[in-house]
């Protein structure tokens, strides 16, 4: 599914050229096409970049040379250039929705919010199913501290395209935002449902359990997180601060031997805590 390629690994581009009607009939083209695709699907970025050139030299009209370029030059940072492909593209193929989104995630990696959306919406406009222009206008307005319409837009995503686990982590911090906790909850345990090993999922849906009393509950989502990612800077600092409350409790219920071994659990998460360091050296005398 592109939606998926457009996220993450932007896709086999090999498969996309044996489905791709624009492609002209030219015989030179379509070996330079094809030969660019190949060396795009094996990693060989540079010589791939080079080939979709000569393509797009041959052919300047050719929609789906100018997205390969317009991807490549992402994955390359010419982010500049990639705008440039991608804009080609829409005025070319007012219907193209791979390259609008692009335009639009271009757009809002520069901060213009007002012109990404648009661009997201004539997505919507051509496809209204389109999961992906739904799940970039959610993020948006998720970046733009609005949780009411994040909700609505990550809501859509969710049902156009259930099964990505970004799309119920983004929906589910929304709701963490306006207090809907357990909608929250539900969403993050979706996330995780499909992807185990989602580390932003597990440190989100550990303060939500945190901020329900359930603190085990919490440090068992941190600690297997840690598990997964051992340098995973928000787990390790969650972990130091729940330890380090833990240890206040005990020491001001009068148990330094648990406020000492929280104290202690503190500073294998964060060396440099203050407060570890002091109460630990108080507790000594």
């Amino acid at each position: 599914m592109i939606a998926r390629g457009l996220r993450y690994a932007f896709g086999a581009a090999l498969v996309l050229v044996l489905a791709a009607p624009m492609l002209r009939a030219d015989a030179t083209v379509d070996r330079l096409v094809f030969e660019a695709a190949d060396l795009h699907y094996k990693g060989e970025i540079d010589k791939a970049a080079d080939m979709f050139e000569k393509a797009a030299a041959a052919d300047p009209k050719n929609v789906y040379v100018q997205n390969q370029l317009g991807v490549i030059n992402v994955k390359k940072k010419n982010y500049a250039a990639a705008l440039k492909n991608f804009s080609r593209v829409a005025a070319l193929d007012p219907r193209n929705t791979f390259a609008m989104r692009w335009m639009g995630l271009l757009l809002l990696r520069e901060g213009k919010m007002e012109e990404a959306r648009v661009w997201f919406e004539k997505a919507l406009s051509v496809d209204k199913k389109d999961a992906d222009a739904y799940y970039f206008l959610g993020t948006l307005y998720y970046l733009a501290h609005n949780p009411e319409k994040a909700i609505f837009y990550l809501k859509k995503a969710r049902d156009a395209d259930s099964d990505e686990a970004e799309t119920h982590y983004r929906l589910g911090g929304s709701f963490a935002d306006v207090g809907m906790v357990k909608n929250a909850q539900l969403e993050y345990l979706r996330a995780l449902a499909i992807s185990k090993r989602h580390t932003r999922t597990k440190n989100a849906l550990g303060w939500v359990l945190y901020n329900q009393e359930d603190v085990e509950g919490a440090m068992a989502q941190w600690r297997e997180t840690l598990d997964i990612s051992p340098q995973d800077t928000e787990a390790r600092e969650n972990l130091a601060r729940a330890n380090n409350s833990l240890a206040w409790q005990a020491f001001s219920s009068g148990n330094r031997i648990a406020a000492k071994r929280y104290w202690q659990q503190t500073l294998v998460y964060d060396p440099k805590n203050k407060a570890a360091t002091y109460y630990l050296d108080m507790i000594k005398q």
